[in-house]
């Protein structure tokens, strides 16, 4: 068996954690942005007077593109972009580990 350091593991660990916590806050939001043009929906907009349904159309309009947190040459943060950070570590693992 090889011995291995424990601050590589940290590292790596910690690395983990920051990459899928950043990514988790990227998908609530954009799951947040549906949540919302939902509930303006179902509130009944088209009751309410002249300015309030505008405001609601507005809203509504606005949240059909979500709002994201751009992971500018990646793409999203989201859980799709954690997915391919895990498979493209894990095909670099073992790369690695069948060169050595």
């Amino acid at each position: 068996l090889k011995e291995y350091s424990i601050h590589p593991m940290l590292h790596l660990i910690g690395y983990a954690m920051a990459v899928f916590l950043v990514c988790q806050n990227g998908q609530k939001i954009r799951d947040q942005t549906y949540d919302i043009q939902d509930a303006v929906y179902k509130a009944r907009w088209y009751d309410n007077i002249t300015s309030t349904t505008k405001d609601s159309q507005l809203i509504m309009l606005r949240c059909q593109k979500p709002l994201c947190m751009d992971a500018i040459p990646f793409g999203i943060f989201n859980f799709s972009l954690l997915l391919v950070i895990i498979k493209t570590s894990y095909s670099y693992l073992t790369l690695i580990n069948k060169t050595s």
